[in-house]
């Protein structure tokens, strides 16, 4: 027979899993979304250069490429399981 305590503890583990997943969604959907500004920054061939040298227009798109990857890799960070049971100590400690 399950116990009333139990029964608490499950329900404060569900509530703290829950609060972890939510954390890490979110912070996922932020940085692909920066991701996705950097991608739209990029130089394209139909934008207006004004006096920018192919050389300067290949280095912002360099620049904003790799800070788009970079983005996306910190996206990615969300999902690794180490990452996670961190977050989920510190929300065990804080409660």
């Amino acid at each position: 027979m399950v116990t009333a305590a139990e029964i608490v503890e499950h329900i404060d583990q569900m509530g703290r899993r829950m609060i972890v997943d939510a954390l890490l969604e979110a912070e996922s959907a932020y940085w692909h979304r920066r991701a996705e500004a950097f991608e739209q920054a990029k130089p394209r061939l139909d934008d207006f250069h004004g006096q920018a040298t192919h050389a300067e227009l290949s280095a912002q798109w360099r620049a904003a490429d790799a800070t788009a990857q970079a983005c996306r890799n910190r996206a990615s960070l969300a999902l690794v399981e180490s990452w996670d049971t961190e977050v989920a100590e510190v929300l065990g400690a804080a409660s």
